[in-house]
């Protein structure tokens, strides 16, 4: 836990209010309480918790929750006294009622299996708390409470309204019934404040603060989200278990309770139970649990403080491991509070997830919060949005990469405080990328998939990729007969990474592969059979490539896990060849398929233009055709009419077929898998380079090579063809594929039209090299 200075309004300043956190949570899986702060001089200190696996750095005004004044109540007159001495601790032993038990909702179950679960909560039904001050009391553990110091800590009480003598009263006489709190005479004193909740009810807070200052931190460590998640493979069935007032459950160190006094201006009172508020009291209640519950975590149970799941793949099962739970529970003093208590659900919410059969994903209603987030005005508001969206990244694929828009924003906003200066440069950065992005998490977190189980009986896929965007990787398992992810994982490129030079397209790949591997998934993949996927041809090679020392580095971090290394076609990762023959587009998908040539990367970044806006800006290089006309072109063309036959029949040729084959079409068989046929016309498949959605590429037969050449010449500024050539590369003019036969640029230089052409001696050399057209003088009459 850390103590978090977080700057507020002056109004707050010399005042104490109350703290309470966003309800969409703190940035990156960051927990904080509601608590009692006190401001000053615009600075308040909020204690907060980091439950997730990574450190994680609370940018300048990020914004962690709200302040609100409150009234502060004490005592008006003597409460009742208690007899000097120590007083003794005891649990009540009073059971709830018959009826209590049997209105527990056990829907899920039949009729015929909600009898030995009514019978089990009867036999424990002493483990469950009749009301709020009937609770339990372990002698497990105590806390104790190591200061740096012996200088007590004191402070003076608080005023209160007049209006809330009686219900402060009321809250203090009844702890001291319940043997909570006892009369005290420290040399210590804290002093309280008492909430009013939105439920109008009462909140007693004691200001810990300067205690928590003094006291030397315990290291017992909270469990990993991850490492719980993992260890649900199979179950079906849960239940969950929430103990009543947990805190207050476990006892002070006798020695220590004079240092938890508090002051009110009726008397000075000291805890017999733990109190909220402690800057220890998390870890100690941690391993309360885990000393009772140890052997079962992760095997039949999950412990995150007082939060108790139950898990198991029948129902048989689950009854045997309730019981356990329930027999230990009442051994160690301990009760549970049963209207928050659920048995026997398929899904269950933990920790901001939801946990079912078929998985792990969002909580809708932390989700539902998205839905409606406004465009961020504020860079606060921004690294806000960053911050929840970065706690669910595990469920987004290429998170880096879409949210790499916002966070330029958010560096080139720069800035610590948030005034008009920061928010006229929020608002000068914004473009419609930045807005794309936005909208585009807020779908995909509202869209979020189910990730599966690991099941550590079954080999995993892992398929990793690399561009100069960053790093993504993606963890699956065949799964009865289905590929399921597990997790995703992305992230951008440091400055070192982003070198062309040092770093290749080959170099990339092998980072991403160690990068997933070694930190990320390390903990799924050491010791478990791994098959890796990657679109880099000669990283699949890598047992017998000559490394550099870097390289050779990252090898020998691989050396401990068993995987190979399968090289899958990045424009053929898609693996929709059946069905896209199913599936024939209707009149509406060829001007998608054939939407015109795509204009230089050049010329878009002197325009600023975006892909889709080059697209938009260039003309068809293709003349409008009908499908028909297009399938009988390519029928009369010599090379694809020779490959139709096996592609109708979906049937490679062999090896004496292949022999009898013209070599322009070998070099098409090669593009076989890239190849789909659509209302009769044959296309190949790409991606871009930028990793956008597939494109489909008319295969053009050769008649038609000198039409389309020329108006692509035309439409781009009567260039030279060696520069159409380096704008658009060998394999892809456009959206048209260019037969594969043609030896580049010494194929295409003889045709007439780039010589001819006087635009494009103009373009190059200008109007004054031309030279000038012969044509006889007039003759002169002379005078």
């Amino acid at each position: 836990m850390k103590i978090v200075a977080a700057t507020c309004s002056e109004q707050y300043s010399g005042s104490t209010v109350l703290f309470e956190p966003l309800e969409a949570g703190l940035p990156a899986g960051l927990l904080a309480s509601p608590s009692l702060v006190r401001v000053i001089r615009g600075t308040a200190y909020i204690p907060v918790i980091n439950v997730g696996c990574n450190d994680v750095v609370l940018y300048p005004r990020t914004v962690v929750g709200t302040l609100d004044f409150v009234n502060v109540v004490s005592l008006p007159s003597a409460v009742t006294e208690v007899p000097s001495g120590v007083a003794t601790v005891s649990s009540q032993t009073a059971s709830p009622s018959v009826q209590q038990v049997e209105s527990v909702d056990l829907s899920p179950l039949s009729v015929e299996e909600q009898g030995p679960v009514k019978s089990l909560l009867q036999q424990y039904s002493s483990v469950f708390s009749i009301d709020d001050t009937d609770l339990g009391c372990t002698n497990l553990i105590s806390h104790d409470i190591p200061l740096v110091d012996d200088t007590p800590v004191r402070q003076r009480h608080r005023r209160i309204p007049p209006s809330e003598y009686e219900v402060v009263k009321e809250h203090i006489n009844r702890l001291l019934s319940s043997q909570i709190i006892r009369e005290s005479s420290s040399p210590y004193a804290s002093p309280i404040v008492l909430v009013r909740k939105k439920d109008g009810s009462m909140r007693m807070c004691v200001d810990y603060r300067l205690l928590n200052s003094k006291t030397r931190r315990d290291a017992f460590p909270l469990p990993r989200i991850e490492e719980s998640l993992d260890a649900l493979s199979g179950a079906c069935w849960f239940s969950t278990l929430d103990l009543t007032s947990g805190y207050n459950q476990v006892p002070v160190t006798e020695a220590d309770r004079p240092k938890t006094a508090f002051c009110t201006p009726f008397g000075l009172f000291e805890w017999n139970r733990m109190p909220f508020g402690l800057c220890n009291a998390p870890n100690t209640f941690q391993r309360l649990m885990q000393r009772i519950f140890g052997d079962q975590q992760c095997q039949s149970l999950l412990l995150y403080l007082d939060d108790i799941v139950v898990f198991s793949s029948t129902v048989e099962q689950h009854v045997e491991r309730l019981q356990v739970v329930l027999a230990r529970l009442r051994h160690e003093g301990l009760k549970a509070k049963l209207s928050k208590c659920s048995f026997f659900r398929k899904e269950v919410n933990y920790l901001g997830h939801v946990i079912s059969a078929d998985g792990v994903s969002t909580d809708p209603g932390k989700i539902e919060v998205v839905a409606n987030w406004p465009i961020p005005t504020t860079a606060s508001e921004l690294r806000s949005f960053l911050g929840f969206a970065s706690y669910y990244r595990c469920f987004l694929e290429g998170f880096a990469k879409l949210a790499a828009p916002l966070h330029r924003v958010v560096a080139e906003c720069g800035g610590t405080k948030t005034n008009k200066k920061t928010e006229q440069r929020l608002s000068r950065c914004w473009n419609d990328e930045c807005n794309q992005s936005f909208e585009t998490l807020k779908a995909k977190l509202t869209m979020a998939p189910v990730l599966a189980y690991a099941d550590f009986s079954l080999p995993f896929i892992l398929e990793v990729d690399a561009s100069h965007g960053g790093l993504g990787a993606v963890l699956s398992q065949a799964q009865a007969g289905k590929v399921r992810p597990i997790a995703y994982a992305s992230r951008g490129l440091r400055l070192t990474e982003r070198n062309m030079v040092n770093y290749s397209s080959m170099k990339l790949e092998f980072l991403a592969l160690k990068w997933a591997m070694t930190e990320k998934f390390r903990e799924y993949l050491l010791g478990n059979k791994c098959v890796v996927y990657t679109d880099n041809n000669p990283l699949s090679h890598l047992s017998s490539a000559k490394l550099a020392a870097t390289e050779q580095r990252w090898a020998a971090q691989l050396a401990s896990f068993d995987f190979e290394i399968n090289y899958r076609s990045g424009k053929s990762n898609t693996n929709a060849d059946a069905l896209s023959r199913q599936h024939p587009p209707g009149p509406q998908d060829v001007a998608v398929m054939l939407p015109g040539t795509v204009m230089p990367n050049s010329l878009q970044q002197a325009l600023g233009l975006g892909k889709a806006e080059a697209t938009q800006a260039a003309t068809a290089a293709l003349p409008q055709h009908t499908c028909s006309e297009l399938h009988l072109a390519q029928q009369s063309d010599p090379v694809i009419q020779e490959l139709l036959p096996f592609w109708r029949e979906n049937h490679r040729p062999s090896c004496e077929e292949r022999a009898r084959l013209s070599q322009p079409t070998l070099v098409l068989l090669r593009q076989w898998d890239r190849l789909l046929e659509r209302d009769g016309v044959l296309y190949r498949r790409v991606c871009c380079p930028d990793g956008a959605e597939a494109m489909f590429q008319l295969l053009l037969p050769k008649t038609w090579i000198d039409q389309v050449l020329t108006q692509v010449h035309q439409e781009h500024g009567h260039r030279g063809w060696s520069e159409h050539w380096r704008s658009f590369g060998p394999d892809a003019i456009g959206l048209v594929c260019l037969p594969r036969w043609l030896n580049g640029v010494r194929d295409v230089s003889g045709v007439k039209w780039p010589k001819m052409c006087i635009q494009k001696h103009i373009a190059l050399w200008g109007i004054f090299w031309l030279p000038a057209l012969m044509k006889s003088l007039p003759s002169i009459t002379r005078l």
